[in-house]
């Protein structure tokens, strides 16, 4: 597997304030940046509406994830987060407690969608 892959990675299997103090020991600057995008109100991408709403939208791309996110929330919210961005940003209780969803696409149509991007 990939170094960066979720199944591979032996931390992914730590208990989950471990693997979160460890994701923020080894990227601060990431922490830092998503601590900085759950304040941020305005242009450009915030866990504002998340927070407000009590939910996280996982974006796909190039499943009309942005054209989802304006919708509901009025905005680009997060942009292209994983779920690990999603659990180093907010505490376990958090990230437990609120709802969470994304879209799918046809494989073949993201791809020729991509292709022509």
């Amino acid at each position: 597997m990939s170094p960066g892959s979720l199944a591979g990675e032996p931390c992914f299997r730590l208990p989950y304030a471990l693997r979160r103090a460890l994701a923020i020991c080894r990227r601060p600057q990431e922490h830092r940046r998503l601590q900085k995008m759950r304040g941020a109100t305005g242009e450009g991408y915030s866990l504002e509406p998340f927070d407000r709403l009590g939910c996280i939208f996982v974006h796909i791309p190039k499943t009309a994830g942005i054209s989802v996110a304006s919708s509901l929330f009025e905005g680009p919210a997060a942009g292209h987060l994983t779920v690990r961005h999603y659990q180093m940003a907010y505490r376990r209780a958090e990230f437990q407690r609120r709802f969470k969803f994304g879209f799918v696409r046809n494989p073949w149509d993201r791809l020729v969608s991509a292709f022509y991007f």
